[in-house]
């Protein structure tokens, strides 16, 4: 008689911890862009000492057009990595869809895949642990990916802020955002 050496939910934990040890090194990878960019573009701080008013003026207007250039490039960095950890989730719906022998819609999307998951599990997603963090995810992913990065009215009825805004993605504590996918994902998968 055979034993398997691991089961689904072994496997699954597996895979969770791996994916979302990859969004921590995307992660770190972006904040270690910013110090390398931000060292580079103090080094670069023209010498005006010896420039015209105009000249002066010039130079102080590209070294400053420079620093918003890094803000908008981390900016864009930051909501990609909302985007991609929010399609690790549906992701991680789809294959335990598929897993399960869920059918699914031709084009099914996170809300189509969480309903059918709930409704087999016999669970609400709202009772998992770190909800609050992967609905922020999620939507802060949509604002980025549909809105121009900017608030919309369903961030504002589930997080907060004023609709138009454009989102700060810097002030959001990646860390716990990405930690609390995790323990989402393992606390579903216990559930299985």
């Amino acid at each position: 008689m055979s034993q398997r050496m691991m089961d689904d939910k072994f496997f699954n934990q597996c895979i969770v911890r791996d994916e979302c040890s990859k969004l921590h090194s995307v992660y770190s990878a972006i904040e270690s862009w910013e110090d390398l960019a931000v060292r580079e573009w103090q080094a670069s701080r023209p010498d005006t000492t010896q420039m015209s008013d105009l000249q002066a003026d010039w130079a102080a207007d590209h070294f400053n057009d420079q620093a918003y250039m890094m803000h908008v490039t981390k900016q864009s960095m930051l909501g990609s990595l909302a985007v991609t950890i929010a399609s690790s989730v549906e992701n991680f719906f789809g294959a335990l869809c598929e897993d399960r022998n869920i059918q699914l819609g031709n084009r099914a999307g996170w809300g189509e895949k969480r309903q059918r998951l709930e409704t087999d599990l016999g669970i609400s997603c709202d009772d998992l642990t770190g909800i609050e963090q992967v609905t922020r995810v999620r939507l802060l992913g949509n604002c980025f990916k549909h809105n121009e990065g900017k608030v919309n009215s369903e961030f504002v009825d589930m997080c907060s802020g004023n609709e138009g805004n454009e989102i700060d993605f810097n002030i959001e504590d990646w860390e716990t955002l990405i930690k609390s996918t995790e323990r989402f994902l393992l606390d579903l998968i216990s559930h299985t």
